[in-house]
């Protein structure tokens, strides 16, 4: 309960406080460090924060396809995800 609410309030900060210097940069940072270490139901919830910096224009989102041809004629396909904040 604790750890949601840690969460919902750093999206909540940095989508506020979007304008101020190194705000969203150090959220970003946060949930970069928490996310899938380990493995867990807060994933979600820190999901649905850069979605909501994402919608409120706190970062940039890169989509970059990538396509690996492996043994056996088999085509796989990456999508690699950026956010950056650095440039708004």
């Amino acid at each position: 309960m604790i750890l949601d609410n840690t969460i919902l309030t750093l999206g909540h900060i940095a989508v506020t406080l979007k304008d101020t210097p190194r705000t969203v940069d150090s959220v970003l940072q946060i949930f970069q460090q928490r996310f899938c270490s380990p493995p867990s139901a807060i994933d979600v919830l820190i999901v649905d924060q850069l979605g909501c910096l994402i919608i409120a224009d706190c970062v940039r989102v890169y989509f970059i396809i990538h396509a690996e041809a492996l043994t056996y004629g088999k085509l796989y396909f990456y999508i690699i995800v950026s956010v950056d904040s650095r440039f708004i």
